[in-house]
């Protein structure tokens, strides 16, 4: 599931940057607003970049825009590569305030220190966009899933899959939500694929939900999002803000 000459899933190159792809800037077409409906716009790291397919087609009345880069977190005063903190800059300090997308959804590699930074941001963006949605974190494993999965299958055990499920992601989950609640709406990619700790392994037959340690598959990513569209449809319902919290 690597990415395709154009780029393909995560777009990468054009609405996704990494230190592969060679490019500084995303595209223009990536936040290019739409005029005819509500404009969604997708902030972070590769966590975000791999959803944006399975979203916009699980909520087809909106446009959803990419703006991705690998190398820090998608909160105001992100630290590491120039590329990502860059853009993390120009989206949540400029780009946010001057457009006022319909709902702002942040996803990224969490961990527990990022909650204070994270916290801050989503106060400061209840304040200048319709919705902000917080993506928690997947859930994690020690080691690549699809690997996981055909070493399970070949001694007829998938089980054992879940042996290899890092703990701390639930803690880390719940976390997460308190600390956003007061100022967005949380979604928790953990409790929708891992009901009652049961977590998801495949999107269809025989194709992975995750392909490494914690990214989705597209396939898993269509998963994902309809998952969270079926639990709330009004997402991004233009009547539905939390500017107004």
């Amino acid at each position: 599931y690597g990415a395709t000459a154009d780029g393909w899933p995560f777009r990468e190159g054009r609405c996704f940057l990494t230190f592969r792809s060679g490019a500084t800037t995303i595209a223009p077409a990536c936040i290019e607003a739409a005029t005819d409906r509500p404009n969604v716009l997708l902030i972070g790291d590769s966590h975000a970049a791999h959803l944006w397919s399975g979203l916009a087609q699980a909520f087809p009345g909106v446009k959803v825009l990419q703006a991705t880069a690998s190398g820090c977190k998608p909160v105001i005063g992100s630290v590491g590569a120039l590329r990502c903190t860059a853009l993390m800059t120009e989206m949540l300090e400029r780009f946010v305030p001057s457009h006022r997308p319909e709902a702002v959804v942040l996803a990224g590699l969490w961990d527990e220190a990022d909650i204070p930074a994270l916290r801050s941001t989503v106060e400061t963006l209840s304040h200048e966009t319709g919705r902000v949605v917080v993506i928690g974190p997947m859930p994690r494993y020690d080691r690549p899933v699809a690997g996981l999965i055909a070493r399970a299958m070949e001694h007829g055990d998938l089980a054992a899959v879940a042996a290899h499920r890092l703990p701390a992601t639930r803690g880390l989950d719940r976390a997460m939500e308190e600390a956003v609640a007061p100022f967005a709406t949380y979604v928790s990619p953990y409790r929708l694929l891992c009901p009652n700790e049961a977590c998801r392994l495949f999107a269809g037959p025989a194709v992975p939900l995750q392909f490494d340690y914690h990214h989705l598959t597209p396939p898993g990513s269509a998963v994902l999002a309809e998952l969270i569209a079926r639990a709330d449809p009004d997402l991004f319902s233009p009547q539905r803000s939390t500017s107004s919290r």
